[in-house]
């Protein structure tokens, strides 16, 4: 075997990264070794602007003792060498383990001068007799001190352990704290480590190239307290202190309410994108509306009545829907009467299939409305009207059942569309639903065995501080290609008079008659899919409790916010250690932009396919949030100090 002994002196500096003084670095070495005593048994043989296969033919080219590595480190991810383009191509420990493990004959040392590149020494050090590395960020300067200091003493004819507790003093010589920061691993007997006058730890012994040793064991660690702070390490730690953080920061401003606005308009949207259907041609429910063509018939007519319905049109439409030809199975009443000569109270009386409203005094509408005149006409054929619109004027929830209040004649406990959609299951069931069949434990709604759960407390998805009073859940509309009418056939009351509606649309179906003539006090409610007729709003609810009943349409639901918080949880976590492998700055933008998409796709999906409201908003904010603050802290460190 030759007595010169080849230093391999490889570098990298990935034009995306920050700029090393690699060149001072390897001219001091190579003066260095030149002035030594020992000068003529040291080949320095250099590799710039390293890419991954360029190791392994420079290992075979030159068959080294040393091999010197000076560029960045990234600690887990690896170290940084080039692609073909000169950007960062990172290599981990166990692939650089596995090629030295390759050369273990012949490589005696391998120091890899770089930031927290002791992760990948320790991976080396289990085939080779002595690696060196870094256990934190190290300046460029203090790099450059380490390996004059190491390579004089090779060259002076030292043992590696000296010179890595010269390099360690070289350091701490020129006035810079980084002394501990080069840390020696060694192939060893298990010998306990001693520290040198410069707080470096080394072996107490000196061991030429030809030392073999059957056991690893790290000369950095003096303590098992150490060993355990190295397992958790100062990455893990930031890393788990920004998650918690940012989950703690946006969990505290959700709470306050503070994103509700952007959270219902998220939710209006994912409504939007659902899979669109037109349930005109197989609709349960026809509407009959009042338009303000049937108002201007009526002054025409100067028929008598309130609003754009007189009480003759009302009477010939009733009178034509009791034909066995046109017979509904059950017919709503969304309009206010409550004349003397109304014609309602006879018809209630010939008929159990027909319901009316009132409305029950809100902020809204403080005064209320109140019932038809209650002679003849059964309490519990009579429900509120009352919608449950949020702080922005929309109608996103259906109210089904509330407490009446004592002084209002209005006294209806369930909504018209729950009154409605019982009739008609009955019909369809061949049996009576009672109080018992359709409430369940903490009153959630039972129809035909399907459950729909109710809102409970203040929280609920998106939703913070609301009022969860009565018996309410999510409006789950039936997405429509162009508006809501979409749900059902409408038809002008006064084509119905005329007989001009054929009866497969009214026989058998849920017949709502209601107003749609904006020159009336009408209400028009803004939704999801733009405003719409209080009547059409009428029709979406009772589909909604139909379908569930009848189809097993699902409820739209919301995850309880402990799993939500799991769920953010994780998503943050996943996000932040992907930001620590990525050190490009440029591929940490495409990650997030793909996680971002990804959150988005299964809030979409899952909304889509299984009517679930997912907080996409939050799990954005905080993966990007959290993503940012740990790929900036260590995108700097590796632009600092690597």
């Amino acid at each position: 075997m030759s007595s010169v002994k080849t230093i391999l002196f490889l570098s990298a500096n990935p034009k995306d990264t920050g700029r090393l003084m690699l060149g001072n670095e390897l001219r001091d070495i190579g003066e260095g070794l030149r002035r030594s005593q020992k000068r003529d048994q040291f080949k320095l043989e250099q590799r710039l602007a390293v890419r991954p296969r360029d190791i392994q033919r420079a290992m075979l080219d030159v068959s080294p003792q040393i091999v010197h590595f000076s560029g960045h480190g990234t600690g887990i991810s690896g170290l940084a060498f080039e692609d073909e383009r000169g950007d960062t191509r990172l290599v981990d420990g166990a692939a650089l383990a596995s090629l030295f493990s390759l050369f273990s004959e012949k490589v005696k040392c391998v120091v890899l001068n770089g930031c927290y590149s002791s992760i990948q020494a320790q991976e080396i050090s289990k085939h080779i007799d002595y690696v060196i590395g870094m256990n934190k960020g190290i300046g460029d300067h203090a790099a450059i001190e380490f390996s004059v200091g190491f390579y004089d003493a090779l060259g002076a004819g030292r043992s590696i352990e000296f010179a890595h507790r010269l390099g360690c003093s070289s350091i701490q010589l020129s006035g810079i704290p980084e002394h501990l920061t080069p840390v020696l691993l060694k192939k060893s007997g298990g010998r306990a480590p001693i520290k040198s006058s410069t707080g470096a730890q080394v072996y107490d012994s000196t061991t030429d190239f030809t030392t073999h040793s059957p056991s690893f064991e790290s000369v950095a660690s003096t303590s098992e307290n150490k060993r355990l702070s190295r397992l958790f390490n100062p990455r893990f730690r930031f890393v788990l202190l920004t998650n918690l953080s940012v989950i703690t920061l946006i969990t505290v401003i959700r709470l306050s309410g503070a994103l509700e606005f952007l959270e219902l308009r998220i939710y209006d949207y994912l409504l939007r994108l659902r899979t669109q259907e037109s349930m005109i041609d197989k609709s349960r429910i026809t509407v009959i509306e009042a338009t303000a063509a049937d108002h201007r018939i009526k002054r025409e007519k100067k028929e008598s009545g309130p609003g754009a319905v007189s009480n003759e049109a009302l009477n010939e439409v009733l009178q034509k829907l009791e034909q066995t030809e046109y017979k509904p199975a059950v017919i709503a009443l969304d309009i206010y009467r409550d004349s003397p000569t109304d014609p309602l109270v006879e018809r209630f009386s010939q008929t159990l299939d027909l319901f009316a409203v009132c409305e029950t005094p809100s902020e809204k509408n403080e005064a209320g409305v109140d019932p038809p005149l209650p002679e003849g006409i059964p309490p519990e054929h009579i429900g509120f009207s009352n919608f449950l619109t949020d702080t922005d004027g929309t109608l996103r929830r259906q109210l089904v059942e509330m407490p009446p209040q004592p002084n209002h004649s209005c006294q209806a406990r369930k909504s018209l569309g729950l009154l409605v959609a019982l009739r008609y299951i009955e019909k369809q069931i061949g049996a009576s639903l009672t109080e018992q069949d359709i409430w369940v434990q903490e009153d959630n709604l039972s129809l035909n065995d399907k459950l729909i759960e109710r809102i409970k407390g203040y929280s609920f998805g998106g939703y913070q501080y609301l009022d969860a009073n009565g018996v309410q859940f999510l409006l789950n509309y039936q997405t429509p290609r162009k508006n809501l009418r979409e749900v059902s056939p409408h038809f002008q009351l006064e084509d119905v008079r005329q007989g001009k509606v054929s009866g497969e649309y009214l026989k058998d179906k849920i017949v709502l008659i209601g107003v749609t003539d904006r020159s009336e006090a009408v209400d028009y409610v803004q939704t999801p899919y733009g405003e719409t007729a209080g009547v059409t709003i009428h029709a979406h609810m009772i589909n909604q409790l139909v379908s569930t009943a009848l189809d097993g349409r699902n409820s739209i639901w919301a995850l309880p916010q402990w799993v939500e918080g799991l769920c953010f949880f994780g998503v943050v976590v996943i996000s932040s250690f992907l930001s620590i492998r990525i050190t490009s700055h440029k591929w940490w933008l495409v990650t997030n932009g793909i996680e971002l998409c990804f959150v988005y796709g299964v809030c979409v999906l899952t909304m889509n396919l299984g009517s679930g409201w997912l907080p996409m908003l939050p799990a954005m904010i905080g993966l990007t949030l959290s993503g940012t603050i740990v790929h900036c802290r260590y995108y700097v460190i590796t632009r600092t100090y690597l």
